[in-house]
C-alpha cells in the first residue's frame, strides 16, 4: 500500500466549475488516500463511482492519482480515470 495523493475535477455540464454555498468556486477537491499500486484502476474507479454519486447527473468527473518525487520535490501523475467520456478511461502514466 502506498499513500497516493487524489485530485477530483468535477465540471458540470458545458464545462462549468461547481460553486459552494458561498458562490466561489470549487475546480477540484484533494485528499489522501491509501491504495494498492496494482489496483490502481480499481481504486480510482471505486472514486469516480463515490463522486459520481452525490454530482449532479452529467457532470464530467476526472480522478487523479499523485505520488512525491524526492529529488524534484514535486507530485508525479501516476494514473488518471477520465470520466466524462462515454466510456471510462484509464490512463497509467
Amino acid at each position: 500500500m502506498e499513500t497516493y495523493t487524489i485530485k477530483v475535477n468535477i465540471r458540470k455540464k458545458g464545462g462549468l466549475i461547481p460553486t459552494d454555498a458561498r458562490g466561489l468556486k470549487v475546480p477540484s477537491i484533494q485528499f489522501k488516500e491509501q491504495l494498492d499500486p496494482n489496483s490502481l484502476e480499481r481504486s480510482l474507479t471505486r472514486i469516480f463511482l463515490d463522486f459520481q454519486a452525490i454530482t449532479p447527473e452529467g457532470s464530467f468527473i476526472d480522478v487523479e492519482a499523485y505520488l512525491p518525487n524526492s529529488i524534484s520535490n514535486t507530485y508525479m501523475c501516476i494514473a488518471s480515470l477520465y470520466g466524462g467520456e462515454e466510456v471510462n478511461r484509464f490512463v497509467k502514466h
